[in-house]
């Protein structure tokens, strides 16, 4: 997988990565269908690992997609609840409290 990433990665256009997947995707579709030709599996077999194979890759992405938007919206609270101890802190600082001028008791 990391070699997959880094290939797309390094190709800049959008015609050279829609080459990839093309590729990528004929060479994927050619191991399947020599597998059934060699006889070493059932085309019922191929077929199930292909669906197995995306439904688990929407799977993965979508719980990669869960996790980001989360980390997303820890990061936005803690700036806001940051925000808030910054000013809160600053205003004690800047305006005295009246208890600050009265006796102990």
């Amino acid at each position: 997988m990391k070699k997959g990433r880094l290939i797309w990665h390094n190709i800049p256009t959008r015609r050279g990565r829609t080459i990839l997947v093309l590729v990528s995707s004929i060479s994927i579709l050619a191991i399947g269908i020599s597998r059934i030709y060699l006889g070493v599996h059932y085309p019922s077999d191929i077929i199930d690992i292909f669906l197995l194979v995306v439904y688990g890759l929407h799977f993965l992405f979508g719980f990669i997609n869960v996790i980001k938007k989360s980390i997303l919206n820890k990061n936005r609270k803690a700036k806001v609840i940051t925000s808030k101890r910054v000013e809160r802190n600053l205003s004690s600082y800047l305006k005295p409290s009246l208890n600050s001028f009265s006796s102990p008791i």
